[in-house]
């Protein structure tokens, strides 16, 4: 993967005047876009071969529909960020719909969601250099994503899937928690430098 990409940011160094900062963002670019193909068709694979995929796609709908907006933790490492990727998503998909969440369980679940993604989202470090209005708008959506899927949820509970909708929404709303702990966490420890 990284012969590929350097062949490309070499390519354009030759051909496109593009300042060393620029190549730098293309390479960077390049390797995010390269590295979140890859890990989608590993994680593709690996759900076909367990015959989860429609739950995969399913799970990873609702989680796109949401994270994009609300953001959540990052690892330093991408072999990390797809070890953990891949975990949550198995955890979601596979063993926690072995646990009942008929209504009450339900009920908690989601709506703990909704309060935890309108007090904490957006979480997103590249977003600290937006104004306060672009960041109300991703809490914004990101909350009423998570309103919309509960009502859907709580006023049909008969949904193909359900559980697996509810345990990705309160996933990812708790990785939330995990996400600002991180970043106080992080705060303090530069305070103290």
């Amino acid at each position: 993967m990284g012969y590929i990409i350097n062949r490309l940011v070499n390519y354009a160094d030759r051909n496109i005047e593009l300042s060393r900062f620029e190549l730098a963002k293309l390479k960077y670019m390049l390797e995010v876009v390269f590295w979140n193909a890859a890990e989608l068709i590993l994680f593709i694979l690996v759900f076909l071969y367990l015959g989860k995929i429609v739950e995969f796609f399913i799970s990873f709908g609702v989680l796109m529909s949401i994270r994009l907006f609300a953001g959540g933790f990052h690892l330093k490492s991408m072999y990390h960020c797809a070890i953990v990727s891949l975990a949550a998503l198995m955890a979601i998909i596979i063993f926690l719909p072995l646990i009942d969440i008929s209504n009450g369980l339900m009920d908690a679940l989601l709506l703990s969601s909704i309060l935890i993604t309108a007090i904490l989202a957006p979480i997103n470090k590249r977003l600290k250099r937006h104004s306060p209005k672009v960041k109300y708008r991703f809490k914004f959506i990101s909350t009423a994503a998570v309103i919309t899927y509960t009502i859907l949820l709580l006023s049909n509970r008969t949904i193909p899937y359900a559980d697996i909708i509810t345990w990705t929404i309160f996933i990812q709303s708790f990785q939330l928690i995990i996400a600002k702990m991180i970043e106080i966490c992080e705060k303090k420890i530069s305070l103290n430098a």
